[in-house]
């Protein structure tokens, strides 16, 4: 798994301000089953601000201005649907950022009006309230026929977490792509279409409202319902190992490159020696640098001089960006989509369960997140789409799929009708992905113990990846007010896990286990979790 091409993913702040946005840790517990000293009202106050609010995440999300650019660029789901459906793009992979930006400007990135209307929806504390862009320039909520604001239960930003099917791309040949995450980005666009135009009867005649009073159009429609999707290949500056910028940008070592091949070349020393870093192409042509090659070495003025593959702003904003990883999976409002599954006939050495980072993203994004924004996508298909689903006020249904025809040309109805949720205790097909995906959270204990049986493909260091966790870890269950699980199906060792976590959650008041279907013997295993004796013999 590759978050930066074949650079590593874990990286160490960029200055002693870099992480200022973290939270002050207590220190390090003891062994298994000890009692967690509760975070200080300074430290649940930056854990807070950091995993439930936005203003953390709006920054990461705008332009950097020290930085010189954009560290995350979510992508448009509507964008990523239509475009590589359209006649011509059909065999077309997913590229990296700066490939994108270069081929269609802002186009598949969520910015202006659109961050500002996902990161609206992200501020609430339950599901986002959908909002929309009126007349006079300022954000209004979508109202129903009773003039209330439009709950939408699958949240307007989210992460996806998925393996790398080779080293240079995670993609190559669009397998997952096409596969695996359009039709599950195509699922969650249509519930949002469907909770914008169907109410909880089922009633098709119904129409979201704007402030005017007067029925949204399909268009507005449409435009509400897209969201953000973080991919790590198309979000973050990813290195360009292209013939075009190799010697345009150099990395100044304190020491030889172990993979480094000693180049010598007179001119280019000297430029390098006396500062120089950057080149035009011309310049670097006009040199007539013989054998340059990415793995090449210069030797000048004391220090060892490397081809680099980003530039200095997009380094500089890939390492703001790795740094902060953890609001992007980890925050409460954010969905979090777990792309379990290996596509059909393809074959890859480590599964998604037996990879370091994926089980990293994936432990994360289920510390805090309710239930249903951890949402495993490798679950998903179309036949389980459209299985019948029993409402209390709509009766029995059958979602109906369009399959082959494209996005771009289904009506709203058609999109909505593919939908299945109707509300927080008729979730549908939502509520099957996460009622099998979701386990009880980690603690940086259990999750060390986990990771270290993992392997890493580009030399990451487990132990660094444990150390992350543990910080964001501690700082969430140990900030957490209320825990809320339902229709999940966990076994008395999955009890056994939270009774071990709730020995973090100090600010802890409330916790739900909603139709878990909890036996003696899985409230035992808690008990035994929170004791820190773990489940009870026979009882995982």
């Amino acid at each position: 798994q590759n978050m930066g091409c074949t650079a590593s993913r874990v990286v160490q702040p960029e200055s002693a301000t870099e992480g200022a946005g973290r939270v002050p840790q207590p220190q390090k517990p003891g062994t298994k089953g000890k009692a967690v000293p509760k975070l200080s009202d300074e430290a649940l106050a930056k854990a807070d601000a950091r995993y439930t609010k936005t203003t953390e995440l709006r920054a990461l999300l705008t332009h950097d201005a020290a930085r010189g650019g954009v560290a995350v660029r979510l992508l448009r789901a509507r964008w990523l649907l239509e475009h590589y459906q359209a006649e011509g793009h059909e065999s077309e992979r997913l590229e990296h950022r700066q490939a994108l930006e270069r081929a269609h400007g802002d186009e598949p990135f969520v910015g202006g009006e659109m961050l500002e209307r996902v990161l609206r929806e992200l501020e609430e504390d339950e599901h986002g309230k959908c909002n929309y862009k009126a007349a006079g320039g300022e954000y209004r909520e979508v109202k129903d026929k009773y003039n209330d604001p439009i709950p939408i239960a699958l949240p307007s930003a989210s992460a996806l977490s998925h393996m790398w099917l080779d080293r240079s791309h995670p993609d190559p040949k669009a397998r997952n792509l096409r596969d695996e995450w359009l039709p599950a980005l195509e699922w969650y666009f249509s519930e949002r279409v469907r909770q914008l135009t169907m109410d909880t009867d089922g009633n098709e005649e119904y129409r979201a409202e704007g402030a005017d009073g007067l029925e949204l159009s399909d268009e507005a429609v449409l435009a509400a319902a897209d969201f953000g999707v973080f991919i790590d290949l198309s979000s973050m500056c990813q290195k360009e190992e292209e013939p075009w910028k190799l010697g345009l940008h150099w990395s100044r070592l304190d020491a030889r490159p172990k993979d480094g091949v000693e180049l010598t070349h007179a001119a280019l020393g000297e430029a390098l020696a006396g500062g120089q870093t950057a080149f035009e192409r011309g310049e670097i042509d006009g040199l007539g640098v013989a054998g340059l090659a990415w793995e090449s070495a210069v030797h000048a003025g004391g220090a060892w001089f490397q081809p680099a593959a980003r530039s200095p702003v997009e380094l500089a904003l890939f390492k703001h960006a790795l740094s902060n990883l953890d609001l992007i999976y980890a925050h409460k409002s954010m969905c979090t989509l777990l792309s379990t599954r290996v596509p059909a006939g393809v074959v890859v050495d480590k599964s998604y369960e037996d990879r370091g980072w994926t089980n990293f993203e994936r432990a994360e994004g289920q510390l805090l997140k309710p239930d249903d924004r951890s949402i495993d996508i490798g679950l998903f298909s179309i036949d389980k789409a459209c299985e019948e689903y029993k409402s209390v006020l709509a009766g029995s249904f059958r979602p109906t799929w369009s399959v082959g025809k494209r996005v771009a040309d289904k009506t709203v109805a058609e999109l909505a009708r593919q939908g299945s949720y109707n509300y927080s205790s008729e979730r549908g097909l939502l509520g099957a992905l996460v009622g099998r995906g979701r386990r009880a959270p980690l603690t940086p204990e259990a999750f060390a113990a986990v990771l270290r049986t993992k392997q890493f493909t580009n030399g990451a260091d487990a132990e660094t990846v444990i150390e992350l966790y543990r910080e964001t870890a501690t700082a969430l269950l140990g900030s957490v007010r209320e825990l809320k699980y339902k229709e999940l199906a966990w076994t008395a060792a999955d009890y056994a896990q939270l009774g071990d976590a709730l020995r973090y959650c100090g600010a802890l008041e409330k916790l739900s286990l909603d139709e878990m279907g909890l036996g003696d013997a899985d409230a035992a295993a808690l008990v035994a979790g929170l004791a820190g004796a773990g489940a009870p013999p026979g009882g995982a």
